[in-house]
């Protein structure tokens, strides 16, 4: 186990996987994103972001965590009218990809990946045009 190093472990395998599938490639390029996409990112693209960094399991005190948990958010983003579409495929694709999924990485191990729920949203466009649609789903990553 590598303590204190869960966040990154989650990152090179959230980024790895979604960077590496012919799916989401085939629709957004390299447009996948770590936290934040840069102001001038063209749609559509992919962000995830830790959006609770959880809370640490223990067996018998710290010096024995099993794992930590956290919880990421992984969405498409397009300027879109609907949900439909590439969103959509976006949508399904991380689910297919994440849920339910293990593995190891450079830094560490998945030990598990859960979808918790959908996130749907939708922001005016500040061009007053076609709004921003935000389509993906929250998951509960353990790792180590």
């Amino acid at each position: 186990m590598t303590k204190g190093l869960e966040p990154a472990i989650c990152d090179e395998w959230l980024y790895g996987v979604l960077s590496g599938n012919a799916t989401i490639t085939g629709i957004v390029g390299t447009r996948v994103f770590n936290e934040i996409a840069p102001d001038d990112a063209i749609f559509p693209y992919v962000v995830f972001f830790a959006s609770s960094p959880g809370n640490d399991y223990l067996l018998a005190g710290p010096a024995n965590r099993l794992w930590s948990r956290a919880i990421y958010t992984v969405k498409g983003v397009a300027q879109q009218s609907s949900y439909g579409g590439n969103l959509l495929t976006l949508f399904q694709t991380f689910d297919s990809l994440l849920d339910g999924k293990t593995a190891t990485v450079t830094r560490g191990e998945v030990v598990s990946c859960v979808r918790q729920t959908t996130v749907k949203y939708a922001e005016k466009s500040t061009d007053g045009g076609v709004p921003y649609r935000h389509l993906g789903a929250t998951f509960i990553i353990n790792a180590r």
